[in-house]
């Protein structure tokens, strides 16, 4: 069997030089966010219509929610929109 650092497929330690372990083993913290914030966001290439969709989803519906969105080659922006 293979191991990779923390991960390893067999039960018991072996061939690794970390012990065998599962969950969480680094530092972990939580971070309060807006109730209005963003939760996630879905970008889907449309390379035949040379575009991107974006489709971003907040914690909490509003009217008001907004996201800025610009796009940048290097330091130039290539295009700009609020969705």
């Amino acid at each position: 069997m293979k191991c990779g650092g923390k991960q390893c497929n067999n039960f018991y330690s072996g061939g690794c030089s970390y012990s065998r372990t599962t969950g969480i083993w680094q530092t972990v913290w939580m971070e309060a966010v807006s109730p209005f914030g963003l939760k996630q966001i879905h970008i889907i290439p449309d390379i035949d219509q040379k575009q991107v969709v974006i489709m971003p989803v907040f914690f909490s519906e509003d009217c008001n929610n907004q996201l800025k969105i610009t796009l940048k080659e290097e330091e130039k922006t290539v295009s700009k929109t609020t969705v």
